[in-house]
């Protein structure tokens, strides 16, 4: 099976709804008295529902997962091991440093305020959990620190799950069995599970990633791209034009209806046009799909930081300005550049090797231990 491996489409789309998550939702929701977006109707929904664009980069992950990696898993070209230090150093270096950053961050706000900024739970124990990017797997809907990283820890399960899943799919040749993680995680949804690896947060991933895995092999059998394109096309204008007319009732359950149904005939009209793009550079969708990840990572230090400034320095700023939330935007992306060119780009790659010398010395010592015993 060959598929395509890169959609700059895809990298265009994240771009955009990281600054939808981080200057339009978070900042309406996380800066004081904020009602800058009440007379713009779609923005402000935006700023209502942003969050539920986190199922979408979860199903583009997925649909990735599958192009890029299934192959190999199949011709057993990439074991767990060598899969997990590909995906794994490059995701929790940045969660790493902004997590870190976000704890004395909220350290100096307590002492200035006597509580935490809008969440608890910012201790040592909790630091560490999300260095390593396994606390929303053993604690179930836990808000503290960096909480946007909540996204990567669930993404890393489900790297896990369907890497063996895949194993599986292979095995058994049955694409259905990708939607075996979905039906259990809507089974824990509709149960309301809420323990260790069985919680809402975890099955929030598991259902879109595995959407995304599945649209990806549904992809490949999908000879006639044109009809594809018009099909899906279609499908989204008659939503569009139906909600514009008949409002919330059409929609029900939201984020259901959205997760699927808008975002899979989303991608599914991307994937069928993305070679007619051509007249966009590659580099340049490239690059802002990169700083899509740093946006996500650095929005709510930088709100922490601004609000800090704030009381310490009396700026007196006006979250209700215009031009404020310009400034904000701005530093959004000069951070996330700072960020990749300087810690993704620089310092990714020593902490790497560093890393694989560590797992290296642990294998080595555990096995010296086994055999000692």
């Amino acid at each position: 099976m060959k598929q395509r491996q890169y959609y700059k489409s895809f990298d265009i789309l994240k771009f955009i709804c990281a600054i939808i998550i981080a200057c339009v939702y978070h900042y309406q929701n996380d800066f004081p008295d904020v009602t800058l977006f009440a007379n713009v109707p779609f923005v402000n929904k935006l700023s209502m529902y942003g969050y539920m664009l986190v199922e979408l980069f979860f199903i583009i992950s997925g649909f990735l997962f599958f192009v890029s990696y299934f192959n190999k898993i199949k011709d057993n070209d990439m074991n767990i091991k060598t899969f997990l230090k590909k995906r794994y150093t490059r995701l929790i270096f940045v969660v790493g440093i902004t997590t870190f950053i976000m704890f004395i961050l909220q350290q100096v706000y307590y002492l200035r305020n006597g509580t935490f900024w809008i969440w608890g739970n910012n201790d040592l124990g909790n630091l560490l959990l999300q260095l390593v990017g396994i606390q929303h797997w053993l604690e179930p809907n836990i808000v503290s620190l960096n909480n946007a990283v909540w996204y990567i820890s669930v993404l890393l399960l489900c790297y896990i799950v369907f890497f063996y899943i895949s194993k599986l799919v292979v095995k058994k040749k049955n694409i259905f069995i990708f939607l075996l993680p979905v039906v259990v995680a809507l089974l824990v949804q509709n149960y309301g599970l809420n323990i260790p690896f069985l919680n809402y947060n975890v099955t929030r991933g598991l259902v879109s990633f595995g959407l995304g895995v599945f649209l990806g092999c549904l992809s490949i059998n999908l000879k006639n791209k044109k009809f594809m394109s018009i099909f899906s096309f279609i499908a989204l204008l008659i939503i569009g034009l139906s909600y514009i007319f008949l409002g919330d009732p059409i929609v029900g359950d939201l984020l259901f209806f959205l997760t699927f149904i808008i975002y899979p005939l989303l991608i599914l009209f991307l994937i069928s046009i993305d070679n007619k793009l051509k007249f966009i550079n590659n580099k340049v969708t490239k690059y802002l799909g990169n700083l899509s990840f740093g946006i996500y990572l650095w929005n709510l230090p930088i709100q922490l930081a601004t609000i800090l400034l704030n009381q310490i320095f009396k700026f007196n700023f006006n979250y209700n300005s215009l031009l404020f939330f310009f400034i904000q935007l701005v530093i959004h992306i000069l951070i996330a550049v700072v960020s990749y060119h300087l810690f993704e780009r620089k310092l990714l790659p020593f902490f790497e090797k560093k890393f694989i010398r560590i797992i290296s010395f642990l294998t080595k010592t555990n096995e010296i231990n086994v055999k000692g015993f």
